[in-house]
């Protein structure tokens, strides 16, 4: 979702190494400094080097336009929207909406059917201040024309993921 405002590209590799961003289920202590707490409370954090972990002890789940809400589930997109903004450099926003709010906001609508998380014109602003548009306007024609220098492609390792979701 983030690769929509700004001039970067995401993809999915086998090469833990050389991944950008390196995403994983933990539980409890994990390795690093912050200590899963089970179910309830802390639930996913990420860092600016590109590590995002998500608590395995929670019950995660990757919703469709159909699903109703379940209250004792997480929308996995919406967390991993929110810590991929953490790894671009984005802090917490007390803006109406945002996506990296303090607080956990889940996407679903007034009847209870989830919505695809929205990325607010206050988080599109601040990544743009750190990458740029994705696209430029032309002055002379208004045509948008993509970015095509520095743009930074991060190569995303997704470890153990698909067996957690599927528990």
């Amino acid at each position: 979702m983030w690769a929509t405002y700004i001039p970067i590209e995401f993809f999915e590799t086998n090469d833990l190494n050389g991944a950008d961003i390196k995403i994983s289920f933990a539980r409890r202590f994990h390795g690093d400094a912050i200590e899963f707490d089970g179910r309830g409370g802390t639930f996913a954090h990420a860092d600016s080097k590109g590590t995002i972990h998500f608590d395995g002890d929670e019950k995660w789940k990757i919703y469709s336009s159909s699903d109703l809400k379940d209250s004792k589930t997480i929308d996995l997109l919406s967390a991993a929207v929110h810590e991929i903004g953490h790894v671009l450099g984005l802090d917490h926003s007390n803006a109406d909406g945002s996506i990296m709010a303090q607080i956990y906001q889940d996407s679903f609508n007034a009847q209870g059917r989830w919505a695809e998380p929205k990325i607010t014109p206050d988080d599109i602003q601040k990544v743009q201040s750190f990458y740029g548009m994705k696209y430029n306007q032309d002055r002379n024609t208004g045509e948008l024309k993509k970015q095509s220098r520095g743009i930074w492609v991060p190569k995303v390792k997704v470890n153990k993921c698909r067996e957690i979701i599927s528990q």
